[in-house]
């Protein structure tokens, strides 16, 4: 049985369609994982309102995968960019960087050489002593204990509960707290004795060791 002559240039057309075909799709680059926020182009790709709240935080106008978020070293990254150099972040941001939860809506940052205000950033000027201050991801902050109590000392007073059984949940104890709030001095000493009965109402003083006479003292 012979081929008939025709069927030779209907299979070329056809072949050459399947080349083209493949020269016209789309070539897959290599996937790489979020390692901080996203670019606008790749939340496009994002188009559930839904999911976007799942898997997605806004940290002071950039979304940022929430996995991102879950260590305190993640969270005071994810300010990083946005703390220049001097500045220790203070107030809600310190909390949070500390122990998670609510993303705080506006970054606070206490700076010796001046003061002033963006859209999410305020700054304060003055200095904070160096047993108040921890660095974490290269970023100064303020310790749980000392921004508890300033949230204890100038928030809203649910709010100021709130942030005090925060610290307490982080292990912060009462005489911490106190020694804290004694280092709020001058300007920062506005609220210091609504601090004070907070911290004494919902954080028990520790119990001191009983010594029985006689018996050798307890070893640190």
């Amino acid at each position: 049985m012979t081929r008939s002559p025709a069927c030779a240039p209907a299979r070329n057309i056809s072949a050459r369609a399947s080349a083209l075909a493949a020269l016209r799709a789309p070539r897959l680059r290599p996937t790489r994982p979020a390692l901080g926020p996203l670019r606008p182009g790749e939340l496009a790709v994002l188009r559930d309102s839904l999911l976007d709240a799942q898997v997605l935080a806004t940290v002071l106008g950039a979304s940022v995968p929430v996995d991102l978020l879950r260590s305190p070293f993640q969270r005071a990254h994810a300010l990083a960019p946005r703390v220049p150099r001097g500045a220790v972040v203070c107030g809600e941001a310190a909390l949070w960087v500390h122990a998670g939860g609510r993303v705080p809506s506006r970054l606070a940052l206490t700076i010796p050489s001046r003061c002033g205000s963006g859209p999410d950033t305020v700054v304060f000027r003055g200095a904070v002593p160096d047993e108040d201050v921890v660095t974490i991801a290269g970023v100064r902050l303020l310790s749980p204990a000392r921004a508890a109590v300033d949230l204890a000392r100038t928030a809203a007073p649910a709010r100021a509960v709130e942030a005090l059984l925060t610290a307490r949940c982080l292990g912060v104890g009462n005489q911490e707290l106190h020694l804290a709030l004694t280092h709020c001095l001058g300007s920062a000493c506005r609220g210091r004795p609504r601090a004070r009965r907070l911290i004494d109402a919902l954080v028990p003083r520790e119990p001191r060791p009983v010594q029985v006479p006689g018996a050798a003292p307890a070893q640190p």
